[in-house]
């Protein structure tokens, strides 16, 4: 594992209206360093300043069992009073002789990660090549820190929950009977910068430093090096897992090796990186402490907190090269003893020879000033109605959410931190219970970065199928400090940052920090929450109808979204999703880093422990009514009326959202009230789900429709004998039983892949008691399916015949019809009598048409035997007494349509032509328009 702290030189990020950071803010009940100077100077000749308010108490913990020096007394000593050191004072300095990570060294308190990081800070150069320029940019007074000594405090500059403060500390240490000090030390006794720094490191909202933090040094037991180096530089951490699949990948194909050159020798652009590596082993418990540290085979320590100093490639043999890292171990001991280690063959080679001389060279710096990055903060609280937990549970969406919009590219950092639990005396901190060892905070954190939009500012939907798609553009994982994200963000990008605790209801404050290397164009802004309006549901027996594709879909329940004003609607069908609340892994937790093509694919599929009745498909549609039929149940639609739908998932969660100001104007359809229908891919499937819906308008209402706002009846009926007379191409087309109706349905086939009879009907005025094609108001069209359907406005007073009918002639099958309508609606079968009335002029016109047609075959092969002379009369006879009547709409133009988009489909699969869409056959396409025949859809075909 290896840890990283990425600063833009500290001192010269630009910070939008915020104190300057030289002067630095102080935590509350500290005193400033003008306050301690004043007091210095109230002190008598030769008294040294002491913060008496915590040096006396600092040890322990309250109620600790812990006894450092062996349980003996310990001493509190000025620096001249310690063992090896000047007494006199005259060679007593904060640095001597330079800085170097040699310089720190472990005492009896197990806070390596702290040292690390130190040693981090002590071997690294500025942009100036200055090695120890970074530590002296933590001093308050840096040119009179050894004239502040000699008053007996220094003060330094920390970063502590996203911003730099004063923490002024006393010179006195704790030290054993013979004057050695316990805790961190220099290897110089007259070098005071790695104990102060120890005692020094101050939150700003807390009046103890890193040992006055958490009102003991015994709390710096244990931590995080990652949040060490933040607090030391200001800087962004990273923590790269070498165990997880993205730094894995990393290591495979070797960009992992060229980041640590890139990090460890200064050269990225705009970034100076600081690094630090650990073998971290959850299963070994330990303190820290030399006597109980645990190793590898070749003296790796478990646990323990390395600082990564270099990373070279050292040439050995033609085109080879060997890797080398150089850590350093903050106790200065039980080096590595592997390959290249001290003294080994390795070193005795040509390749050896060569390693060392290269070795011995001044850290690059980054090639001049990395640039001011622009610094945006944000103070945010998880409060009772906004903690809604990460991605895995619905109530996410009641997180708070800021937006930003970028101006020109830029690379961008997002930090998300909550306080540390430690700069409350109130708790008890129980040692290596947090990640990377360090204190357990109050809740697993995270952040999603995600894509804007400008009518859907606020975000309550995703890609839900694939995390990972363009709707998440990053995410951290939940982990229990500070989180990152560094995508590149394009100009005039809309960014949306979610954080979130892991679990809902979890209650706190946060910081978010945003960095960027050039100005937003507009800085991020917090959104407001949207209205939400719920209804809960079930689909059971008679509300489970299925999808659009069964003739049950009308039983579907339906709800009735009306709004106030044009606005944002974003609708999600969900159902309870429990392995995803129970599990320890977040939908969308990841990182861009490793191009690894098998994150593309979804984080976390369907458990094979969910039961089999639990996984069944979802989706709903959006209808919009006719504005003359608004508020009352959708028992049909069109497919010009759909406004939005989903596809069918096995998901969790659907979800569509439109923009009501951005439909079409049409004046046949309602534009502020809506249709929503829920339903299973399948009908009769049992299972609960809610429906929600997301809106700007305060003022909307979704509500459930009756069950039945039509009048609706219904009549059976079967072709049989001489009603089985097929569609009206067939003389006998008339033979049939009679009633009104708008759905014609015939008995259901079993099997996915059953075949139906073409089955039809016509309305027809029934004004003269006969009937004839001149009377045809309505047709549904001849259909091979199980239902047909035609919708017609009639008027009152007016009787009317319905006629249904199968395509072929001689066809016995039973059907059924059903009719809803908006006033009440009388029908009935007609009797045989009146049904053969209406047919008896039809029959003798059919009689005679036969009588005429045969007179007319008999002249037709009387001038065929003509020969050529008589052809041409044969022709006229023929157009005569044989043309067919236009068919308007029956399942043979149905057919024809099909055929027809099904050759253009495979023409632009093969050539990839998708120009030629709509160019086959236009003049039989316009033909099949004319005959209201809605022309296949091109993707229905494939």
């Amino acid at each position: 594992m290896a840890a990283l702290a990425r600063r833009s030189s500290v001192g010269s990020l630009s910070v939008p209206n915020s104190p300057s950071r030289a002067k630095g803010g102080v935590g509350e009940g500290q005193l400033s360093y003008d306050e301690v100077q004043a007091e210095c100077r109230r002190l008598p000749a030769g008294g040294l300043w002491e913060d008496r308010s915590w040096s006396g108490n600092a040890l322990y913990k309250p109620r600790s069992a812990t006894k450092y020096n062996g349980g003996e007394p310990i001493r509190w000593l000025r620096p001249t009073e310690m063992h090896g050191a000047d007494a006199s004072g005259a060679s007593t300095r904060l640095i001597r002789g330079g800085m170097d990570a040699g310089d720190v060294e472990q005492g009896e308190l197990g806070d390596c990660y702290l040292l690390g990081a130190m040693s981090a800070i002590a071997a690294a150069t500025d942009d100036s090549g200055v090695q120890g320029e970074l530590f002296y940019k933590l001093l308050r007074n840096r040119d009179g820190a050894d004239d502040d000594l000699k008053k007996g405090f220094c003060t330094f500059l920390l970063y502590k929950f996203g911003t730099w403060a004063e923490v002024t500390v006393d010179t006195l240490l704790p030290c054993d009977a013979a004057a050695k000090p316990l805790f961190a030390h220099g290897k110089d006794p007259n070098e005071l910068w790695v104990p102060l720094l120890e005692k020094a490191e101050l939150p700003p909202v807390c009046p103890q430093a890193y040992a006055k933090l958490h009102g003991s040094y015994e709390a710096l037991d244990g931590g995080s090096v990652t949040a060490a180096l933040v607090d030391l530089t200001g800087g962004i951490a990273e923590t790269l897992d070498l165990s997880e699949e993205d730094e894995l990948q990393e290591l495979y194909d070797g960009s992992m090796w060229k980041r640590m050159v890139r990090y460890a020798s200064g050269t990225a652009p705009n970034c100076f990186y600081l690094l630090g590596a650990a073998l971290a082993k959850s299963d070994v418990q330990d303190d820290g402490h030399q006597e109980e540290v645990q190793m590898t085979d070749a003296n790796i320590l478990v646990n323990h907190a390395y600082t990564l100093l270099e990373a070279r490639e050292v040439p050995e043999g033609v085109g080879e090269k060997v890797k080398l890292l150089k850590l350093r171990n903050p106790w200065g001991m039980r080096e590595w003893s592997g390959p290249w280690s001290d003294g080994s063959d390795e070193w005795k080679t040509k390749a050896g020879q060569k390693a060392k001389a290269d070795l011995q060279y001044a850290r690059q710096g980054a090639g001049g000033p990395p640039g001011c990055w622009c610094k945006y903060e944000l103070d945010g609280e998880w409060t009772a109605d906004s903690a809604g937990g990460c991605f895995n549970f619905p109530s996410w969406r009641t997180n708070p959410q800021y937006e930003l919009v970028v101006g020109q590219e830029t690379n961008a950092f997002f930090i998300l931190m909550q306080p540390d639990p430690r700069m409350d005396k109130s708790k008890l901190i129980v040692k290596g219970e947090g990640d990377e060892g360090g204190p357990k905070y109050d809740h697993k954190i995270g952040m999603y970065v995600m894509k804007g939009h400008e009518q859907f500012s606020r975000k309550v939907i995703f890609d839900s199928e694939e995390i990972e798609g363009d709707d998440v553009l990053d995410s951290t994982p939940y982990m229990e400090y500070r989180e990152e994200d560094e995508p590149k963000l394009g100009e005039g990008e809309r960014v949306v940052l979610c954080p979130s605790t892991f679990k809902p209801n979890k209650l706190g404050k946060f910081r978010i920090i945003v960095l960027t290397e050039s100005a937003l164009l507009q800085p991020p802004r917090p959104l407001a929450p949207l209205h939400a309006l719920r209804q809960a549901g079930r689909w059971e027996a008679g509300t489970a109808g299925g999808s659009r594709n069964c003739v049950t879909w009308r039983k579907n329940t339906q709800y009735q979204l009306k709004l106030s004003r044009p606005s944002r609607v974003s609708v999600l069908l969900m159902r309870h999703d429990e392995d995803a609340t129970t599990s320890d892994k977040p939908l969308g937790a990841k990182k861009k880093k490793a191009k690894n093509p098998k994150r593309k694919k979804a984080d976390r599929a369907l458990s094979p422990s969910v039961s089999a009745d639990k996984i069944f498909f979802i989706g709903f549609v959006v209808v919009r009514p006719l504005a003359a039929q608004a508020g009352k149940r959708i028992v049909h639609v069109e497919d010009e009326a759909v406004l939005e739908k989903t596809s069918y998932s096995p998901n969790f969660e659907v979800s569509r959202e439109f923009h009501s100001g951005s439909i079409a104007a049409d004046p046949n359809y309602s534009d502020d009230c809506f249709v929503i229908v829920p339903t299973t891919f399948k009908p009769d499937i049992v299972g609960e789900y809610d429906l929600v819906v997301y809106t700007d308008d305060a003022s909307a209402t979704l509500e459930q429709l009756p069950k039945s706002t039509w009048h609706e009846t219904s009549a059976r009926g079967e072709w049989v004998g001489r009603s089985a007379g097929g569609s009206r191409n067939h003389p006998s087309w008339a033979q049939r039983d009679t009633a009104v109706h708008i759905f014609l349905r015939q008995p259901a086939q079993p099997g996915e892949a059953a075949v139906y009879e073409g089955i039809g009907f016509y309305v027809a005025r029934d004004e003269d008691e006969s009937l004839d094609l001149s009377d045809v108001l309505c047709e549904s069209g001849f259909r091979k399916q199980e239902e047909v359907h035609a919708t017609i406005q009639l008027v009152a007073g007016k009787r009317y015949l319905l006629v249904p009918m199968t395509y072929r002639k001689g066809v016995h099958a039973t059907f059924e019809i059903e009719i809803s309508s908006d006033q009440p609606l009388a029908f009935a079968k007609l009797s045989e009598q009146e049904a053969h009335a209406r047919r008896s002029e039809q029959l003798e016109d059919e009689a005679v048409r036969t009588i005429i047609q045969s007179w007319a075959r008999t002249k037709i092969r009387r001038e065929l035997r003509k020969g050529p002379a008589g052809r041409e009369e044969a022709r006229r006879l023929m157009d005569d007494f044989f043309r067919m009547p236009s068919r308007h709409t029956d399942e043979g133009y149905l057919d024809i349509n099909l055929a027809l988009n099904a050759l253009e489909s495979a023409f632009i699969q093969l050539t990839g032509k998708g120009d030629a869409k709509g160019s086959f056959f236009p003049r039989m396409r316009e033909r099949l328009r004319d005959r209201n025949h809605k022309v296949a859809d091109y993707d229905v075909c494939l």
